[in-house]
């Protein structure tokens, strides 16, 4: 749970600020810091990024009355925007989960070697 908080808060913090492909140093970096098994890791990172980019797409989609996510939509023949808002999120969800299964890694090899 303290990855999931972790990862959740970090990517709602460096989503407002730095690029879209900084959520992947926040999986990594609660991976590292707060260890675990590959598969556990993977999933909390990406829970954590997934509901971020979540929370952050629908704020972001309610200020501008869903123009953006609609015409999107209709640029991928999708039924709605907010089918739009979802994949984006789930993108963000697997970088953040793929963040975090390589700080799994990382941990594990650095530990296993002394």
């Amino acid at each position: 749970m303290k990855r999931f908080i972790f990862c959740f808060i970090g990517a709602l913090i460096v989503g407002w600020i730095f690029p879209w492909w900084s959520v992947f140093v926040v999986g990594l970096a609660a991976a590292m810091i707060f260890g675990g098994a590959g598969s556990s890791s993977f999933l909390w990172g990406f829970l954590g990024v997934f509901l971020a980019w979540f929370v952050i797409t629908v704020f972001l989609d309610t200020q501008n009355d869903s123009i953006l996510s609609t015409r999107m939509a209709e640029m991928f023949s999708l039924p709605s925007g907010m089918i739009m808002v979802t994949l984006s999120s789930l993108i963000g969800g697997l970088i953040g989960g793929l963040g975090g299964l390589l700080g799994s890694l990382i941990r594990a090899d650095y530990f296993s070697r002394g």
